[in-house]
């Protein structure tokens, strides 16, 4: 009797870090792509940038 109470509470402890493991990679995911995010607004904002300028250059060459 003892013997299964030891094979179900060491399962529930296995479980238990299996259970922490996975909340830790989800809070890793969950940063990375927090950053990615952060990359994506930051490539958006230098595409705009870039267009804006390559605007001006055009109306320069154009003369105005």
């Amino acid at each position: 009797m003892a013997n299964d109470w030891q094979k179900k509470e060491q399962s529930l402890m296995e479980i238990r870090r299996e259970k922490a493991r996975k909340k830790e990679e989800i809070l890793a995911l969950r940063k990375e792509n927090y950053l990615l995010e952060e990359v994506e607004e930051d490539i958006h904002y230098l595409s705009r940038e870039y267009h804006e300028i390559m605007g001006l250059f055009h109306e320069v060459w154009q003369g105005n």
